[in-house]
């Protein structure tokens, strides 16, 4: 069973963003997904489950089986499918689908959803599915997991958190072996998550054990953070007074200044008046300062008079700006009025427009037309883009669709100009299909290079050739070559193979040329040799010129013969540009 402290820092891998709209990939339906899904064994001493019958329920919101067959079971008893985590609404409600999914599956049916979760768009719902999955199967078999996961050609970033999720749930049941997999790692990032996982399972049973491991521990800035969550995480949850002792002596560095900011955050939400009698005894500075910011926040929770009351009191200066900051965001989510009035009783300055900021982002989360007309009549402050920019945030990404009907319905010019543009990009990182289909509609043009700019770019990140393939279809121009360039930019990281077959394709003429330059710019640090012949084949003078030049100084400074050795075979170009490249190459460092 995957424990809570695993869910906390499964939760840290986790993509935050919205929820997938769509379950399926191109060619890939719901039905097939439920097929794959109702082949789950959902228990090891259980019979085969009752599937459901995908050509009578193609991907609808209902369990693929029943505990114990022949008998219809309690509708909380019953598992997710997978096509239901996939449509999720909620944070909450995807983990804990996915958790209760993983945890009924043996090792077989847990390697077979992970193939099926690979096929899915990317997301919330994907990655939930996929680190719950990863842990199911590391507490089956840890090293079947750590095979599976070095099976898997792809995102790094990926990797490197599902070995943290292996080393989470190994650790529970042999430490000293996951202990011994952990330090076989090479340095970086990798090893430093797992790691994490590794003292963060020590701290449950031995604090002192897990931080002595910390502190010798030959280089632990790069991971400071996760260092001291891992320890004084569970740490300050037990024993918060003896926790803020042992984080305040230690020595004077990143991972000192992390752990006290833990230990002021989890000490303040069960005793806030303690944390902050401790915090003010901290050396007046950076660490005080964060400590105390955080300390604020969390008080607001319970009792938000009582800590404007102590943020008044504070001397002017950073502190106090972060605590009203930290306030009004916090207040604001339980009383968004009481809130405003009291930021509005504040002196004029930046600390109050940004309290004003971030009051309005957390009101548009619960009730955003009250949010949007108060917004409304702040037309006259300087910073009402500013203001603008936090509804459109906060209410984009809960509800798009109404946050586009009401904004057709204003006429103030900047909702068009700004508010539009900004919630089509927000939308398209989960629904791109829908926010694309709403830019025609825009009547400013500045409005619709925006949108469009900013809709492939988001979407591009997920779906890269869907989002080049919306945008081929529009008339040439600057705002499809820029937006063009954005998507290839993600492309070429993703799949340069893809992105170069395609960019094959494309006629000679200037908007090809751009974006070889934006691709040769992603694939020079990995693949110099092909950057640099793509690098060659840009038709303008110049911008070959330009883009040979970044290519060879970025390959140059890995391997200064390969680089030498390919200029050595381009007998085509000027010979005032061949001297220029040599020089550029013995140059580099």
């Amino acid at each position: 069973m995957i424990s809570l402290k695993s869910a906390g820092l499964l939760a840290g891998a986790l993509v935050v963003g919205g929820i997938l709209g769509r379950v399926t990939s191109p060619g890939h339906s719901p039905t097939a997904a439920v097929a794959v899904a109702a082949n789950f064994v959902l228990d090891n001493d259980a019979a085969p489950a009752r599937a459901i019958d995908p050509a009578n329920d193609p991907g609808t919101s209902r369990a693929v089986a029943d505990i114990t067959p022949g008998r219809e079971s309690p509708k909380q008893d019953r598992i997710p499918s997978l096509v239901e985590i996939l449509r999720a609404s909620s944070n909450r409600k995807v983990y804990e689908d996915a958790r209760r999914f993983a945890q009924s599956l043996d090792q077989k049916a847990t390697l077979a959803a992970l193939q099926e979760v690979q096929t899915q768009p990317r997301g919330n719902a994907r990655s939930a599915l996929y680190f719950n999955l990863v842990s199911r199967l590391a507490e089956i078999d840890p090293r079947a997991a750590i095979r599976y996961v070095d099976s898997q050609k792809g995102d790094r970033d990926l990797t490197d958190n599902a070995y943290s999720s292996i080393v989470s749930a190994w650790a529970d049941s042999d430490f000293s072996a996951a202990k011994a997999w952990v330090n076989s790692l090479p340095d970086g990032t990798a090893k430093n998550r797992a790691l994490s996982s590794l003292i963060n399972t020590l701290a449950d049973k031995d604090p002192d054990g897990a931080l002595k491991m910390v502190l010798a521990l030959p280089k632990i800035s790069g991971g400071s953070y996760n260092f001291a969550w891992a320890v004084f995480g569970p740490y300050s949850q037990r024993n918060p007074a003896e926790a803020a002792r042992r984080a305040a002596a230690l020595p004077g560095n990143e991972f000192r200044q992390r752990a006290i900011g833990i230990v002021a955050s989890n000490w303040s939400n069960t005793d806030p008046g303690g944390a902050l009698a401790w915090a003010e005894t901290l050396p007046a500075g950076n660490v005080q300062r964060q400590a105390i910011s955080s300390i604020v926040s969390n008080w607001s929770r319970t009792d938000p008079s009582a800590a404007a009351e102590f943020v008044a009191k504070l001397p002017p200066g950073q502190t106090q700006r972060d605590s009203i900051n930290n306030l009004a965001s916090s207040w604001s989510q339980q009383d968004p009025e009481t809130a405003l009035a009291w930021v509005a009783k504040l002196p004029a300055g930046n600390a109050r427009e940004n309290a004003l900021t971030n009051a309005i982002s957390q009101w548009a989360q619960n009730d955003p037309n009250k949010a949007a007309d108060y917004v409304l009549s702040l037309q006259s402050d300087k910073r009402f883009d500013s203001y603008l920019q936090s509804l459109t945030y906060s209410w984009g990404r809960n509800d798009p669709a109404k946050a586009l009907a009401w904004a057709r319905t204003q006429t103030n010019p900047a909702v068009e100009k700004s508010f539009i543009p900004n919630l089509l990009g927000q939308w398209a990182q989960f629904e791109p299909e829908k926010a694309a289909a709403q830019v025609n509609a825009l009547q400013s043009p500045e409005a619709q290079k925006q949108a469009i700019e900013q809709i492939a770019s988001n979407w591009s990140n997920s779906e890269p050739e869907r989002a080049i393939a919306w945008l081929t279809q529009m008339p040439e121009g600057d705002n499809r070559e820029n937006a063009l360039r954005n998507a290839v930019s993600n492309w070429s990281r993703e799949n340069p193979e893809n992105t170069s077959a395609w960019l094959n394709k494309i006629p000679v003429g200037k908007t090809r040329d751009s974006l070889i330059a934006t691709f040769t710019g992603n694939i020079a640090e990995f693949d110099p040799a092909s950057a640099a012949t793509w690098a060659s084949s840009v038709t303008d003078e110049n911008q070959r010129r330009s883009s040979i030049q970044s290519v060879l100084y970025t390959w140059a400074r890995s391997d200064k013969t390969a680089a030498q050795q390919w200029l050595s075979r381009q007998a085509n170009l000027p010979q005032k540009d061949l001297e220029a490249f040599r020089q550029q190459i013995n140059n580099a460092n």
